[in-house]
């Protein structure tokens, strides 16, 4: 997951200044050629951007993707004009996929493609947690489901920066004593002061079992 976090890192102290854009862009799907207007962010920057607890940066233009829904045969993706995999038009075609996207929606239908499609637990892991940040922004009390769905996943790997979101995926479903004890057993390296800050405000949320969603400090490390 290192590369998540040098992505988010990226992010965070880019001096780069663009205004956020997002628009309705027509793509063709690439299983049934339906073509469908999607959401695209086309540009944006880190003005104004805070860091959660969980590594998201979040602010007024940050950009962020927008998974898409083809209205014809049901496919979703982040870009529905390119595969994902050689077997995507079947994986799509098929009743289990047609069932899962009626009963469970959008996002639990692209997460079926993605295993079917043979994608590793980091792409998925990295899925249910953009999810639920974008249920944190909703309001729509899903966002400690897909949380759940996370943790079994980010349980599986041993990087530090993983550990570090499985520590607050602990904390934001309510699972305290795993928290406590995987913050016991976490090393941080003492010149990484946001780190350090991260660990800081986990020990006193987690005493508090405060599962509210936390951002660092806004002069943290400055």
């Amino acid at each position: 997951m290192k590369k998540i976090a040098i992505i988010v890192f990226m992010i965070m102290f880019s001096k780069e200044s663009f205004a956020l854009r997002v628009e309705r862009i027509p793509q063709p799907c690439s299983v049934c050629g339906h073509e469908e207007e999607v959401l695209m962010t086309l540009s944006g920057n880190s003005f104004g951007a805070r860091m959660y607890l969980d590594s998201r940066i979040h602010g007024p233009m940050v950009p962020r993707p927008h998974l898409a829904t083809c209205s014809s045969c049901n496919l979703v993706s982040y870009n529905i004009s390119t595969p994902i995999c050689d077997r995507q038009a079947e994986i799509v075609n098929s009743e289990n996929y047609q069932e899962i996207f009626k009963t469970d929606g959008a996002s639990m239908a692209y997460v079926h493609l993605l295993k079917e499609c043979g994608r590793d637990n980091e792409e998925i892991a990295s899925f249910y947690l953009r999810t639920a940040w974008g249920e944190d922004d909703k309001v729509t009390g899903q966002s400690v489901f897909f949380r759940k769905l996370a943790i079994p996943l980010y349980e599986q790997f041993s990087d530090i920066e993983s550990r570090l979101v499985l520590l607050d995926l602990y904390r934001q479903t309510q699972s305290f004593d795993k928290a406590t004890e995987l913050l016991s057993n976490i090393n941080i390296p003492e010149d990484n002061c946001i780190m350090q800050e991260v660990i800081k405000m986990q020990r006193k949320l987690i005493a508090n079992e405060n599962s509210d969603p936390a951002m660092l400090e806004k002069d943290a490390c400055k």
